[in-house]
């Protein structure tokens, strides 16, 4: 199993489970019951920062011109330079935004009544899967640290996995705690599914921890 990490957020497309979409490697069966997305918060929050960062080019110039005794830009090699200059600094702000949005629209996670499905995207033709059967899971914790994540609740979640040295992170989850209980939840039943006895699930059963 690989280790992912993407940011997610709870996104609800039907109002029942049986009305999403099946996807690609889904077992008979397999019912979806959730699929979760990065957080606008996240998103947004680069936006603005893009958006500041807009007049930055038009700004120096004015404050450099304001304190030199002559013009910066004098003769039509200084335009054809500060044009390219312009050219590419507006190219890596678009870049930076295309990507940022490739990242909010490609990464998510499912979680179905079998095992939680993480997809995170890479490059324009690559993408990384991970998956962890609700069995497997031993440990769940939820990492919430700084002002924002506490009053937006949002925050990082990693599941560890039976027999194996890699886990699964989610990082900037909105509503950790709630993603974190549906799983446990659902393992639950997975668990009483199998015929285990109470006994056992409660030996089974992965524990919730939050710290932060």
């Amino acid at each position: 199993m690989t280790t992912a990490n993407s940011s997610i957020e709870t996104l609800t497309l039907h109002k029942t489970p049986s009305n999403y979409l099946p996807f690609q490697g889904q077992e008979q069966g397999e019912k979806i019951l959730d699929i979760a997305r990065k957080s606008p918060f996240t998103f947004f929050t680069t936006v603005a920062i893009l958006l500041l960062l807009l007049p930055g080019p038009f700004l120096i110039t004015w404050l450099v011109t304001f304190f030199l005794p002559f013009p910066l830009i004098r003769t039509d090699a200084d335009k054809i330079i500060f044009t390219l200059f312009i050219s590419q600094y507006f190219i890596m702000l678009t870049t930076a935004f295309f990507i940022n949005w490739l990242e909010y629209y490609f990464d998510f996670t499912l979680i179905t009544d079998r095992r939680v499905l993480d997809v995170s995207y890479v490059n324009l033709f690559s993408r990384v899967q991970s998956e962890a059967r609700l069995g497997d899971i031993k440990e769940i914790v939820i990492d919430m640290h700084g002002f924002w994540q506490n009053v937006v609740n949002y925050g990082t979640i990693q599941m560890f996995v039976s027999n194996s040295t890699t886990s699964i992170v989610i990082n900037d989850t909105p509503k950790p705690d709630r993603v974190a209980k549906l799983i446990s939840e659902q393992q639950r039943v997975a668990l009483a599914q199998d015929h285990r006895s109470q006994n056992e699930i409660s030996k089974l059963q992965c524990s919730v921890k939050r710290t932060g």
